[in-house]
């Protein structure tokens, strides 16, 4: 018979180190961080056109390992009905050149897995960095 006292826990347990062994877990924690980094970077490359509504602009963006664009960042929210159209499009053209412009991109090699493909979230409001 199963201790019981230990039994759920000794799962728990069985069940983190099965995933650290089988890859499931990140063995970058702190890759968020890095994707992060790429958004600052981003944004301070970002001008924004001149009374720019608050919308969110999503973009996927894939990335070679030496930080340089692969392609075009698509824009993931192109036919939002919130969104004020004109003044959308000329946001989000302005935040695909940013990304252009920006690159290549200062990212640790190590973390290349988690930030080679990856969406960002840019918001015109929020150009400042969050200090």
């Amino acid at each position: 018979m199963v201790n019981m006292k230990f039994g759920i826990f000794g799962a728990l347990m069985f069940g983190l180190a099965a995933c650290a062994n089988s890859g499931l877990w990140p063995q970058e924690p702190f890759a968020h961080v890095d994707i992060l980094e790429f958004q600052r970077q981003v944004r301070a490359c970002w001008t924004v056109p001149p009374n720019a509504p608050s919308f969110t602009i999503a973009l996927r963006v894939q990335l070679n390992p030496n930080g340089t664009i692969i392609g075009n960042p698509l824009l993931l929210n192109p036919d939002s009905d919130e969104i004020d159209g004109r003044n959308f499009r000329l946001a989000s053209a302005s935040a695909v050149r940013a990304v252009n412009r920006c690159a290549p991109y200062n990212l640790p090699s190590k973390s290349y897995r988690f930030w080679s493909d990856v969406v960002i979230y840019l918001n015109p409001a929020k150009t400042a960095d969050p200090a």
